[in-house]
């Protein structure tokens, strides 16, 4: 990965396969009209179930704000499928601002001790990808904690410190679909491993 000056990063650009969905959280607007263009797509040639399609747009409306709520930039959904089966997972990409400790330096990973420190009794693992230094906790959500869902989820998330060591970047993914937990670690490791970081300049249009 070419260096990178701290100060000027101030996004993240995350790579995802063909059959992911990605509704950025803001502005509001945008959000809205990402929703209702996947409605258009899962609905394409269904004109008779429009409380189907209703319920559908609340449940994902209420899902983005939600995560654009907890600091959240951009929201993905698989719509893969093998045969007739879907194969159903979720990110959310957290941009999460930490006051700078004044015995801290910007890369030198405090930010993910302090998690380490926090997540005590998690399965955690510390990694490295092409963004730098990253901390995996893989979970399982019981049923009765996962909400909406009613069926356990595999939960993973990845930290990263951000360049500037003003925060970390969260990527959190989730799946009901257990019996695939190895692929599927497998593809968010992947999703993971091939994020970079977004300087000023690519916001601007310069982008490679």
């Amino acid at each position: 990965m070419a260096e990178v000056s701290a100060a000027s990063v101030v996004d993240v650009r995350v790579v995802l396969p063909d059959h992911w969905w990605v509704i950025p959280l803001q502005p509001p607007q945008a959000r809205a009209r990402s929703v209702e263009r996947l409605l258009e797509r899962q609905f394409a040639g269904i004109d008779d179930q429009p409380l189907l399609r209703a319920d559908a747009r609340r449940q994902l409306l209420a899902q983005a704000e939600t995560a654009a709520d907890s600091d959240g930039r951009l929201m993905a959904l698989s719509l893969q499928r093998v045969g007739d089966v879907p194969v159903p997972a979720s990110l959310v990409v957290h941009w999460i601002d930490v006051p700078a400790s004044p015995d801290s330096t910007p890369g030198d990973g405090s930010l993910l001790v302090g998690l380490q420190e926090a997540f005590q009794g998690f399965a955690l693992e510390v990694g490295k990808v092409a963004a730098g230094r990253v901390l995996r906790r893989v979970h399982e959500v019981p049923a009765e904690l996962a909400g909406a869902e009613p069926t356990p989820s595999l939960v993973a998330d990845y930290w990263l410190e951000r360049p500037d060591g003003a925060g970390l970047v969260q990527l959190a993914f989730a799946t009901p679909m257990l019996p695939l937990r190895q692929p599927l670690l497998e593809l968010f490791d992947a999703i993971a491993g091939a994020l970079h970081w977004v300087t000023a300049d690519e916001t601007n249009g310069n982008r490679d």
